[in-house]
């Protein structure tokens, strides 16, 4: 029976002990710039990712210790700091950003590790970015061949259509020649 009891009170006190070590509640992170983001390898132009932090009541958490980790090989880069990680802390509006971020030469998608921590209390995500050759420089010229096409053929359109009317030997009629809208999209 003495056991028993020595053993409850043990147990009760190993319990207590342990549940008073702990610091209840989270951290929320939510990736809030950078995600989905294209950075240009050709001109070493990349996008900074940034993260807003809130407490489990959601209210934005000032001072909270963010470390944003990039991947060691393939797709990624550097941080100003020349690292693949960058600490910073977030400021009065809970947000924090790994400002400087350069892409390195490799093509290809990679993922962004953002760990946050406050007070014991801890949070996590994910920011996904791709490292590309093309420019959107490059797509803006398509789209102009592809209008100044359209408007070339318009216009040839529009004097065949006069040569061939006035070939006949009547007067020239007068040929309108309307363009709606021009449409151009992504490639598919």
């Amino acid at each position: 029976m003495r056991f028993r009891i020595h053993f409850f009170f043990t147990a009760l006190l190993l319990l207590a002990v342990s549940a008073f070590g702990q610091t209840r509640g989270f951290l929320k992170v939510a990736v809030i710039d950078g995600d989905g983001a294209f950075n240009d390898i050709r001109n070493k132009i990349g996008h900074a990712p940034a993260v807003e932090v809130r407490d489990e009541s959601n209210e934005v958490v000032a001072g909270a210790e963010v470390l944003f980790t990039l991947p060691a090989f393939g797709p990624s880069g550097t941080f100003d700091n020349g690292q693949r990680s960058m600490k910073t802390t977030t400021d009065t509006r809970g947000i924090a950003t790994a400002d400087g971020f350069r892409p390195n030469p490799t093509e290809g998608r990679f993922t962004i590790a953002v760990a946050a921590s406050y007070m014991g209390k801890q949070g996590s995500a994910m920011v996904g970015q791709s490292n590309t050759l093309a420019t959107s420089g490059g797509n803006s010229h398509k789209k102009l061949w592809i209008i100044l096409g359209v408007v070339g053929g318009a216009a040839a359109g529009g004097i065949l259509a006069t040569h061939s009317s006035s070939s006949s030997g009547s007067a020239a009629a007068a040929t309108s020649i309307t363009v709606g809208p021009v449409i151009v999209g992504g490639p598919r």
